[in-house]
């Protein structure tokens, strides 16, 4: 949560200083200039959306004086849907600025910001390797920073089996892991991809638990079926290493676990 809020308020920081002479025209008839918050409000991320709006909310509230208002649209976690909403709200727009949340949404939104030649600030947003454009900022803890304490600790382990989401987060999670296990002489037994939208986990779990891993991983973006891969585990009475990856740190996340937190390790923390 503290880097969500830490991150929106650099991006608007950044904003403010170098972005206030941005359609000064528009400006002098409507008298400020709009910024769009593009957030998943619905959808299988709309726990991290329903974080980040109360605290764009906060920050208007407490800058009144400000020289823009910040609109929030509703990504719906849907890069479809996402563009579309998008493309409506700046069919008037020149230069927009738009903060956009999820790496989902934040890549296959550029475009569309960049056709209407405006500047994207990325949060929650992996890096992608070579990739450059001159129409985003991206605010987001790199990947492999978090990894490498996920796979320093896996590499302690034979037999690993690494759960992820099947989304580009998870998605790169699971292969910058597997490479740093490579590295260390190291390999993944079995890896399992779990839809982000997935609930019913228990399928997954059991042929997890048929490998007999002494360490599960489980990477990507947080959701349910990551909530209900825990609990599973515990109720199988699964006594070895659970790592997780940075979704762990999520509070909606830590909240709903309850008593499951307990010897959770992440990255290279126990919780």
């Amino acid at each position: 949560m503290k880097k969500i809020i830490i991150a929106l308020c650099v991006a608007l920081a950044v904003f403010a200083v170098g972005y206030n002479a941005y359609q000064s025209e528009k400006q002098a008839t409507t008298g400020k200039k709009k910024v769009y918050a593009l957030l998943p409000l619905t959808g299988f991320g709309s726990h991290v959306g329903k974080q980040q709006k109360p605290i764009i909310e906060l920050w208007q509230k407490e800058h009144p004086d400000a020289s823009f208002d910040i609109r929030i649209i509703d990504s719906e976690t849907n890069p479809v849907k996402a563009i579309s909403a998008l493309k409506q709200a700046l069919l008037n727009e020149k230069n927009p600025i738009v903060i956009t949340s999820n790496s989902l949404i934040s890549y296959n939104s550029l475009p569309v910001i960049e056709e209407k030649n405006g500047f994207a600030f990325w949060i929650c947003t992996f890096e992608r390797k070579d990739f450059q454009n001159p129409n985003y900022f991206r605010i987001s803890d790199r990947s492999v920073d978090s990894m490498t304490h996920v796979a320093n600790h896996l590499a302690k382990h034979d037999n690993i089996v690494v759960f992820y989401t099947n989304e580009d987060f998870g998605r790169n999670s699971v292969n910058i892991v597997k490479q740093m296990l490579q590295e260390q002489g190291r390999s993944i037994s079995k890896q399992i991809d779990i839809d982000p939208a997935q609930r019913d986990i228990r399928i997954e779990a059991l042929k997890a638990l048929e490998e007999k891993p002494t360490a599960i991983a489980i990477l990507g973006f947080s959701s349910l079926g990551m909530i209900n891969l825990v609990r599973e585990l515990r109720v199988q009475e699964y006594s070895g290493d659970i790592v997780m990856g940075t979704a762990i740190a999520d509070p909606a996340i830590q909240q709903q676990l309850e008593n499951s937190l307990d010897g959770l390790i992440f990255p290279d923390k126990k919780i």
